[in-house]
């Protein structure tokens, strides 16, 4: 080993060495986006639309992939799941936070996930349902905003070829409509939510502030919201939150416009129990999967 004459040793690098660094300087890190895959091998049934305006109709959030009845579902992405299970009207759900995304997979026949277990990119989820198909969904949850998942695949045109493609699902005959509600019953079209909130140690002034800086959000920008109310517990520890929405098109707009005041009071406090009362949109259930509400459908009552 000899110096230069700045005093800088000059050293021969063992080959090992120089492999090592050719490794870690050539070979690039896999980022978020290269992870995600197809989670089923099939065509594209419907395709990810949304409009300028977030609630308009003809909204959908996702994009429905067709597959055969009993074929494995995989996780399109590596990430600890936030929920997996039936969901009111919905026999399977499963749902997947990575990094900043969380994949739904929606119409399961069947789940091959647990709460709260972590999964890799290409592990089983679930399987497919006598509809065909998935409905596979993303959302960013630092903004709210659905994603079209079909952007964040590896190969964005086609799923991988392991076989033959599946076929489309079978034509069937549409299901009867409910009869209509009696004169009176329209408001059943309303959504009601009763949310507890466990308040952090020694965070009682911060939760209030963000609390009220919550609620001006809703006065001023969500005419849907009807009601939404806080009432804080004796011992200061919890809240509970009454809410009342005009329709699925309110909640899902209330929960738009309060994404960021919203994280923000969690910071602060932790979502303990959640309920959700009435009859939810497909929509709905979709987005508060993350959070495991349990469901009330409406039995009877006067307004």
């Amino acid at each position: 080993m000899g110096r230069t004459r700045s005093g800088v040793h000059n050293a021969v690098m063992p080959p090992i060495a120089v492999l090592l660094l050719l490794f870690l300087f050539v070979v690039p890190a896999p980022s978020a986006r290269a992870a995600w895959r197809w989670p089923v091998h099939g065509s594209v049934a419907r395709s990810f639309a949304t409009t300028p305006e977030p609630f308009a109709a003809g909204q959908h959030r996702g994009v429905d992939l067709r597959a055969r009845p009993g074929s494995v579902v995989r996780a399109a992405c590596s990430g600890r799941v936030r929920f997996a299970g039936r969901l009111g009207r919905l026999r399977g759900v499963v749902s997947v936070r990575c990094g900043r995304l969380v994949a739904t997979y929606v119409e399961l026949g069947g789940v091959r996930a647990r709460r709260g277990g972590v999964v890799a990119a290409g592990a089983p989820v679930g399987v497919v349902g006598s509809a065909a198909q998935v409905h596979f969904g993303a959302r960013d949850v630092s903004t709210g905003r659905y994603v079209d998942p079909l952007t964040l695949l590896r190969d964005r045109r086609s799923p991988p070829s392991l076989g033959p493609a599946a076929a489309p699902p079978p034509s069937r005959a549409p299901h009867p409509r409910p009869p209509a509600r009696p004169a009176g019953e329209g408001e059943m079209s309303k959504l009601r939510i009763i949310a507890r909130l466990q308040i952090h140690p020694g965070k009682l002034e911060e939760f209030k502030a963000r609390a009220a800086t919550v609620l001006s959000v809703v006065q001023d920008r969500c005419p849907g919201t009807l009601e939404y109310e806080w009432f804080l517990r004796s011992n200061q520890t919890e809240c509970v939150v009454l809410e009342t929405f005009a329709s699925a098109e309110a909640l899902l707009a209330h929960a738009e416009v309060i994404a960021e005041p919203a994280r923000q009071l969690f910071a602060v406090s932790d979502l303990a129990d959640m309920w959700l009362c009435g009859e939810p949109s497909a929509a709905v259930l979709e987005r508060a999967a993350a959070f495991a509400p349990t469901l009330y459908a409406f039995l009877q009552g006067r307004h």
